[in-house]
């Protein structure tokens, strides 16, 4: 009777086990789901910052090229008089 009762008892115990781990598994389950759909996200959110980056240097760049030979003069003097100086300015690098 004792080994019916020690076998029952294991049985019992690996029975709880393994809902426990069942239980952890699915947890799991839905962690890495969230996580994925996280990733997704993120990916979304720097190709997005990505893309906005690229137009805003291409407009930059049709900026730049747009200025005429006089107004690349003046803005050598460092004379920020307006958009088209600043946009050719060595020293502040940065687009109107």
């Amino acid at each position: 009777m004792d080994d019916y009762n020690s076998v029952t008892t294991k049985y019992i115990s690996l029975r709880k086990n393994n809902k426990i781990l069942y239980e952890k598994i699915e947890a799991l389950k839905k962690d890495i789901a969230q996580l994925h759909k996280d990733v997704n996200q993120q990916q979304c959110w720097v190709h997005d910052y990505k893309h906005r980056l690229t137009v805003r240097t291409l407009e930059c760049d049709s900026v730049k090229e747009s200025v005429t030979v006089e107004e690349q003069s003046a803005a050598d003097d460092n004379s920020h008089s307006n958009v088209a100086d600043v946009a050719n300015c060595k020293d502040c690098q940065k687009c109107p």
